[in-house]
This record gives structure tokens, C-alpha cells and sequence, in this order.
């Protein structure tokens, strides 16, 4: 799912074959970048975002309806595509600084193509495998065979 006009057309000055386009020319005319959210958020996927925009973690949590209750942002993975500047890699971030301290030099703004991963916390990965369920069936199961 992309976010943002249905009709855009592919933007990159030094296109070749094969060269994935950074930057996009919607209609009406606005330079747009693609930067893609995964993970837990309520609508995880590719958004189209104004160029001109300064887009960080905590806009593009806006634009994906924010954070589901197991999100964790302790550490966040931030995969910097490989942009005109050169720059690639991965980037972790701690929110929860952010949200203690408030300050927003400590959030990375995003590029064309790069991918923020949201992941689940400890808990939620527990919940989502019912694992705590399991356990304590098992815990159950053992109790009323030895005490039974």
C-alpha cells in the first residue's frame, strides 16, 4: 500500500536499467521520496512522503496510525538505503530517550527507500506465540499428574 497519489511517475537523474528510482514526481507535481514502515504499527507499508517534508521516525509512526501496544522502542532498526550521498547501513534507535528526554536530535531523519523496523517487545513476542500459555498448561499438566 502506498499513501499518496494514485498517479506518479518515476524520478532519478541518474537513472540507468536496473536503478531503483529515489525520488518520485506525483501528480500535481510534488517531489516525493518512498520510505517504508514494517513491524508493529496499525497500518505497516510503503508511504510516499514530500521531499521537502522532514520526515523522522516519529512522523512516519503518524502517517502508519501509530504504534500497536506491543511496539518496542527500545530498538528501533532503522535500514538506510544506499542514497546520492553514499550512505547504507543500519541504524538503531532508542525512542524511549527520546520520550524521557523530549529531545529530537536524538531521531535520525529518513532518506529516500529507507525501511523503519518496529518490533514486537519481549512480552508481546511471549503473547504472540503463546508461549505463557503453553507454560503454565504444561506447569498445570505436571501439578495434576504429581498431586493427582
Amino acid at each position: 500500500m502506498i499513501a499518496g497519489s494514485p498517479q506518479v511517475s518515476k524520478y532519478n537523474s541518474n537513472s540507468g536499467e536496473g536503478e531503483v528510482a529515489q525520488y518520485i514526481v506525483s501528480d500535481p507535481p510534488t517531489l516525493t521520496m518512498k520510505v517504508n514502515i514494517w513491524g508493529e504499527v496499525k497500518h505497516p507499508g510503503q508511504y510516499l512522503v514530500p521531499y521537502t517534508m522532514k520526515v523522522d521516525i516519529i512522523s512516519l509512526l503518524s502517517m502508519a496510525g501509530g504504534p500497536t501496544p506491543e511496539a518496542n522502542f527500545k530498538k528501533i532498526i532503522i535500514i538506510r538505503a544506499d542514497n546520492d550521498a553514499g550512505e547504507a547501513g543500519k541504524i538503531t534507535v532508542n525512542m524511549d530517550e527520546y520520550f524521557t528526554k523530549g529531545e529530537l536530535s536524538d531521531i535520525p531523519d529518513l532518506g529516500p527507500n529507507d525501511t523503519v523496523i518496529i518490533q514486537k517487545t519481549f512480552i508481546g513476542r511471549l503473547n504472540s506465540n503463546n508461549t505463557i500459555f503453553n507454560v503454565l498448561q504444561l506447569l498445570a499438566t505436571i501439578y495434576l499428574i504429581t498431586n493427582g
